[in-house]
């Protein structure tokens, strides 16, 4: 870390101010690849639109499988006890 002109160090990821008075674009992030885009948007690209389909699809046959071992295990200790 560097120090400033105050003697203090300064992060070295600090906000530099610029020619826009170091404000930021109103943005947020791809949620697959994590790149900056419009508000507007949700993806970055198509592919990272079908790459997130994907992702969704997969977790919710994990959590479909989760819960079927959950009955399992159930009726396994019910089954067991009588």
């Amino acid at each position: 870390m560097a120090k400033g002109e105050s003697g203090l160090k300064e992060h070295p990821k600090a906000p530099r101010h610029g020619k826009k008075g170091g404000k930021l674009l109103q943005h947020r992030h791809c949620q697959v690849c994590s790149k900056a885009i419009p508000i507007s948007e949700e993806y970055c690209s198509d592919e990272c639109n079908i790459e997130f389909s994907k992702l969704v699809k997969k977790r919710k046959g994990l959590v479909y499988i989760m819960y079927g071992m959950i009955v399992v295990i159930i009726v396994a200790m019910i089954l067991t006890s009588i």
